[in-house]
């Protein structure tokens, strides 16, 4: 008894150590920027609500009604704004991942009609930022709404996009303590294999650059 006692306070405590490190992670990337406020001066805050996948029945996946309840509730903080939607038809799905989600903002979460945008083409992360960039022309403070490793890099891909824009940046509502976290211990993975990949491309073109940059050298006549 005593040893299975102890494997299972052994197995309690590396969960709990887990999702501390997850957790940890996930609150860091949410305060790297100020968040919207009701309180300061009137300006409309643009929040983009960033794609996935719905389910193969074509209702909300968790992670779609989890980004939907982000960007409603750093909609509620902003005071003004509008939610934008982005998401194309992926998987084979014959409707949009961004009409799915503003369906589940409009009739479950509340969100009044007039503050809700679609825009239904993008199929990447790099996308959503560059096709709903129109959708925000003339606000005041842009926020990406998804779990705050994506929004992290979502903003780092506004910035490359568009650097005059990058000082509108501000952060969602998109962190609670427990939160989701068994879809953020997901996320931390995927985002983990997403970084991996990235920097593996860069150094493939680098040395692809070098070896085109390197001399050739010629055969001795």
């Amino acid at each position: 008894m005593g040893e299975r006692a102890g494997l299972i306070a052994g197995a309690v405590g590396a969960t709990a150590a887990a999702v501390a490190t997850v957790a940890g992670s996930h609150e860091r990337a949410s305060r790297r920027v100020a968040r919207p406020c009701a309180t300061a001066p009137a300006v409309t805050t643009a929040i983009i609500v960033l794609g996935y996948p719905s389910t193969r029945r074509g209702t909300t996946h968790p992670i779609q009604r989890w980004r939907a309840r982000i960007g409603a509730r750093t909609l509620a903080a902003a005071g003004d704004g509008v939610l934008i939607f982005s998401g194309g038809a992926t998987r084979g799905r014959a409707e949009s991942e961004a009409a799915v989600m503003a369906r589940y903002a409009l009739s479950v979460l509340g969100v009044p009609e007039h503050q809700v945008r679609i825009e239904a083409h993008a199929r990447s992360t790099w996308e959503n930022v560059a096709f709903s960039i129109p959708f925000a022309d003339g606000a005041g403070r842009i926020a990406f709404a998804s779990d705050p490793l994506h929004s992290a890099r979502a903003r780092a891909y506004l910035a490359t996009q568009r650097q005059d824009l990058s000082h509108l940046l501000v952060g969602a509502e998109d962190y609670r303590l427990l939160e989701q976290w068994w879809l953020k211990i997901l996320c931390l993975g995927y985002h983990g294999w997403v970084g991996a990949h990235h920097g593996l491309m860069s150094w493939r073109r680098g040395q692809a650059a070098a070896d085109d940059a390197a001399p050739v050298a010629r055969p001795a006549v």
